[in-house]
């Protein structure tokens, strides 16, 4: 599976996405809960559509880092699957 095309953006966050690694990064000027469409597409099936949940926290004075750890979900055809990328 792979990102069809770019990652749609918010008012508010500055969305990059690398179509090559599938990485999208965001940047957020303000604190909140956004969600971000995008599209999804696995060899000659029809490409679908999902929405990716971003959470902006406020800054903090330690200025840490968010932690990525791995995760992975089975996503079979009309069944839901969540997963937690960062910590």
């Amino acid at each position: 599976m792979k990102l069809a095309g770019p990652v749609g953006a918010k008012e508010g966050l500055d969305v990059q996405t690398d179509l090559i690694s599938g990485q999208v990064s965001v940047t957020g000027s303000q604190p909140g809960h956004f969600f971000l469409d995008y599209s999804a597409a696995f060899g000659s099936a029809a490409v679908s559509q999902g929405a990716l949940r971003v959470d902006i926290d406020p800054a903090r004075e330690d200025s840490r880092s968010p932690v990525a750890v791995p995760d992975q979900a089975v996503v079979r055809h009309g069944v839901g699957a969540r997963g937690r990328p960062v910590q």
